[in-house]
């Protein structure tokens, strides 16, 4: 005689996958908007010392001040382009996940 099948538990199994699923998505959408957050600050605090940089270059030049803020500049560039592949890793597993 052949087993019986339950559709109750093929259904719980479906439900079970669906939820881990729809908790996994929510995570991810959690972290990429915790992710465009920290861009936008990122690009914020980059747009000031862009300012600074643009006023320590009028009248009197300090060099060693317009040498730090490039270097601060260039190293949020690195940071800013590592973020933003960070960001379309996420984005990529959210479609994926969806």
């Amino acid at each position: 005689m052949a087993p019986k099948l339950s559709l109750q538990n093929m259904q719980d199994v479906r439900r079970e996958k669906v939820e881990h699923y729809q908790t996994e998505l929510s995570k991810l959408l959690a972290a990429r908007h915790e992710m465009e957050k920290r861009l936008v600050s990122v690009k914020a605090f980059q747009r000031d010392l862009l300012d600074q940089l643009r006023e320590a270059q009028y009248g009197e030049i300090d060099l060693s001040k317009v040498s730090l803020l490039r270097a601060h500049i260039l190293q949020l560039n690195s940071y800013i382009e590592n973020i933003s592949l960070d960001l379309a890793r996420l984005n990529h597993q959210v479609k994926k996940a969806a």
